[in-house]
């Protein structure tokens, strides 16, 4: 890679069955228009490695999960 080029964080997303009570869960109208933007594209590539930009993984991966379509755990690779 070339100095400053930059390259967006790569993060694993995975469908959760169960979720605690105790869970820190985010519903999807509640994230930034950014993450929100990113989310469907991650979810479509579920159980594989997606980039998106620095600023929406950071938000994604806060949670114990995303509640999407279903729940999703996402965290950084």
């Amino acid at each position: 890679m070339q100095s400053g080029q930059y390259t967006e964080p790569r993060v694993r997303i995975s469908r959760q069955e169960t979720v605690s009570e105790e869970a820190l869960v985010c519903d999807y109208d509640q994230l930034s228009e950014r993450a929100r933007q990113r989310l469907p594209g991650l979810v479509a590539s579920e159980g594989d490695v997606g980039r998106v930009g620095l600023a929406a993984a950071a938000e994604l991966t806060r949670y114990d999960a995303v509640k999407f379509t279903d729940y999703y755990r996402i965290d950084w690779r």
